[in-house]
């Protein structure tokens, strides 16, 4: 049922959206418009300061694009019968798509810079449901030619890959394309009701609180005169933002169940690794992988990492946006020179938004402009040494998508384990350079990033499990999703009893990409691989880092690529603990 694959591509290959190893709000331990019709690219950056416009050749401005001309001109494409013709028309409506797509990025780029923007939040599921909508009819045109006289033409314009999947190609019926604009809704609702969650009221004490009361000075006051008060509050805070957040999950689950119905699966998550992830591995290695990590790894990350109270938080490194724009850019030449023309080639053209502030989007996403070929950066502030860690790991993202565009906007799809090694693998190569880069803080600051890395891991399996269990289960409620979370935590050994936790809701893959976490886990099992490697021989390590690149994400699986570098994959007897056990002696070391 090749008519979902339609979904993930008009995401124009949103990496890292909202969490994996980027910032999520730190609170599990103390430790850790309709007049709007169009906007000049210099808009697509709302409230940052000091940074250049980008270029307007490589990101759009926005408009609505004249959908029905599109339509009436795939039309003309299905029942055109001369083989010059269809192919000259193929070119101008695979350019037309291509606008249409780029058009929706910017309009989730302005979203993303303000969540609780009601215009920009309508404009963005309108332009998705539209980028998708023309993907739908573009293929099933494709389709057409392929079972008329000018199949041949367009096979050998187009290549066998991308025939093949026009001639497979299924539209999907009225029914999907509701669900798929009721889910791009739902996860626009998340995203504002999470920006606002933070100031959702209760009653404690005998006055109203918010969560950021309890994180500001008022909390700081109720730390130290009631510690069990101030746990207490901040379990009643978080019952108010599940009681907000969670329906918006469970009518989520229950339209992906329906989705994958749909698509012929059992459940969404047999979908979702087969035709959204580009895996060439299945739900069943997953499990075993997980397995391996809970078995060899998770317990000693708790007891030694977590909560080691001596070694935990971050370094405090405070960067605005040209700060950490000079710290990535003083070492990408030393790093390669692939490193350094994608560097020169993001900051020469404004290709990034890197701010803070109230209603900016959690988190951190790389993107492309698919008419420009452009990447993007996304990038939300949280301050201290995360931010510098999210934005090398963006980074990443960035040399690939500038080293290996897309091949074909309508066909192609890429394994997300490949996508987020480039960026996991850029992140721990910069940390050679941290005592550049962070001063006396550099030690506090590779503690950090290293362990992030191994909780990218934990958490990718942890969620994974989490998800597909959510994804199988029948009839669930609220208390369900807490329960399994909780019951899921404490298998990993994150705590000894399986009470209640909230803190599913505050991951974003967990309402907009399903079943994507694991690719974190796979990914930053050979980052590890990457830095230990590093220690000896960086030179190396930066070219097997640069071989995975080069080989690119949209002909070859995990699997083939790990097995071509001459690295390990989870697949691999043992291989889990060899990998990480060296990183948490070393973390020891430091501790």
């Amino acid at each position: 049922m090749q008519f979902l694959i339609t979904v993930i591509l008009c995401l124009a290959l949103l990496f890292g959206a909202g969490g994996g190893t980027d910032a999520v709000p730190a609170m599990k331990t103390e430790t850790a418009g309709a007049q709007k019709q169009e906007m000049d690219a210099g808009a697509i950056r709302k409230g940052t300061e000091a940074q250049p416009e980008p270029n307007g050749a490589l990101v759009p401005a926005y408009y609505r694009y004249d959908t029905a001309s599109f339509e009436a001109d795939c039309g003309r494409l299905a029942a055109c019968r001369d083989a010059d013709e269809a192919v000259a028309l193929y070119d101008e409506l695979y350019e037309a798509y291509r606008q249409i797509e780029s058009l929706s990025t910017a309009a989730y780029i302005r979203y993303s810079d303000d969540v609780a923007d009601e215009y920009w939040s309508a404009e963005s599921v309108w332009s998705e449901t539209a980028c998708a909508d023309a993907n739908d009819r573009l293929c099933t045109a494709c389709r057409a030619v392929m079972d008329g006289p000018c199949a041949g033409a367009l096979r050998a314009h187009v290549g066998d890959e991308a025939a093949d999947y026009f001639a497979a190609y299924e539209e999907y019926p009225a029914a999907m394309q509701e669900l798929l604009e009721r889910e791009s809704e739902l996860v626009s609702e998340y995203y504002t009701a999470l920006d606002a969650a933070d100031r959702l009221e209760v009653e404690f004490q005998g006055r109203s609180w918010t969560m950021e009361d309890w994180s500001g000075e008022a909390g700081d006051e109720l730390y130290w005169d009631d510690y069990d008060a101030f746990t207490a509050l901040r379990e009643e805070l978080m019952k108010a933002a599940n009681g907000s957040l969670g329906p918006i999950y469970l009518e989520l689950v229950e339209l992906r169940g329906r989705i994958a119905e749909l698509a012929g699966y059992d459940n969404y998550a047999e979908y979702a690794y087969e035709n959204v992830f580009c895996r060439d591995y299945g739900l069943e290695e997953a499990e075993s992988f997980c397995e391996q990590v809970r078995q060899a790894v998770s317990g000693r990350y708790y007891n030694e990492v977590y909560y080691n109270e001596s070694a935990a938080g971050y370094a405090r490194a405070d960067m605005d946006a040209g700060e950490l724009l000079a710290a990535l850019g003083d070492h990408a030449g030393q790093i390669g020179g692939v490193v350094a023309e994608a560097y020169d080639f993001m900051t020469e053209n404004g290709l990034y938004d890197i701010g803070g502030g109230s209603g900016r989007m959690d988190g951190c996403y790389t993107t492309s402009f698919s008419a420009s070929g452009a990447p993007y950066i996304f990038l939300r502030l949280y301050g201290g040494s995360t931010d510098f860690y999210s934005m090398s790991h963006e980074f990443g993202h960035f040399v690939d998508a500038r080293l290996n565009p897309v091949p074909n906007a309508l066909a192609s799809g890429g394994s997300y384990d490949l996508f987020e090694i480039h960026s996991n693998g850029l992140e721990v190569l910069y940390t050679r350079f941290y005592d550049d880069i962070f001063g006396i803080g550099a030690k506090r600051a590779e503690y950090g990033v290293l362990a992030d890395q191994l909780a990218g891991v934990i958490d990718g399996c942890v969620f994974d499990e989490f998800q597909r269990r959510i994804y199988e289960a029948d009839e669930l409620t609220l208390d369900d999703v807490n329960r399994i979370y909780s019951e899921v935590c404490a298998a990993f050994g994150e705590y000894d009893e399986a009470g209640e936790d909230y803190w599913w809701m505050y991951v974003p893959h967990n309402f907009e990409s399903p079943m994507y976490y694991i690719s974190y886990a796979a990914s930053s099992l050979v980052a590890l691989q990457l830095w230990d490697e590093s220690r000896e021989d960086y030179d190396r390590a930066v070219d097997d880092w640069l071989s995975i690149v080069e080989a690119g994400a949209y002909d070859k699986g995990y699997m083939q690529v790990l097995s071509e570098c001459g690295l390990q994959s989870f697949a691999d007897e043992g291989s889990v603990e060899a990998i990480c056990t060296p990183v948490l002696d070393y973390l020891a070391g430091i501790g």
